[in-house]
Parts: structure tokens; sequence; C-alpha cells
């Protein structure tokens, strides 16, 4: 399948701030989806939120609008990540 993947600057950001391990964790699950499509991947709602990618208990936005290519957008906890919205 193989998309490829761009990092807004306020991903980077909150990948930044995670602990080394949690943030290693994001980026395996991230490239994994671009690679293989394979991830825990929901549409939120309402539909212009996009869609998050969970990973044990943090959430990653993403856009899927272009084809073959996958924005990450946002890295938050899931305590926050639904509040906001």
């Amino acid at each position: 399948m193989s998309l490829r993947l761009t990092w807004t600057g306020a991903a980077e950001r909150d990948l930044a701030k995670l602990d080394k391990q949690v943030a290693a964790r994001v980026v395996q699950a991230v490239v994994r989806f671009a690679e293989t499509g394979h991830s825990d991947l929901k549409h939120m709602q309402p539909p212009e939120y996009g869609h998050r990618i969970r990973v044990g208990d943090w959430r990653v936005l993403v856009n899927l609008d272009e084809p073959g290519t996958i924005v990450v957008r946002r890295i938050e906890h899931r305590s926050r990540v639904y509040k906001r919205r």
C-alpha cells in the first residue's frame, strides 16, 4: 500500500513532548499504517475532524484527504482529545 507520510509542526512538537518509549510506539504505529494500511483507524465525528489512530492511551489525529498521503496533525492523550472538539 505504502502511503506518503507528512507530519505537521504541531504533531512534531507533540511527539517531542512524549516519553521516548511512547513516542517510538506512536511513530511505529503511524509508519505501520502508512506501509500496510493496518491500524486502529476510525473516522471522527463530525467528518471534518478527520481520523484517529489509537496507540494505547494516545490518539494520533490524521487526515487522509489527498490520495496516497497521510497528514499527521496532532498527538493527544485520550482524556483531552475528544473534549476540545
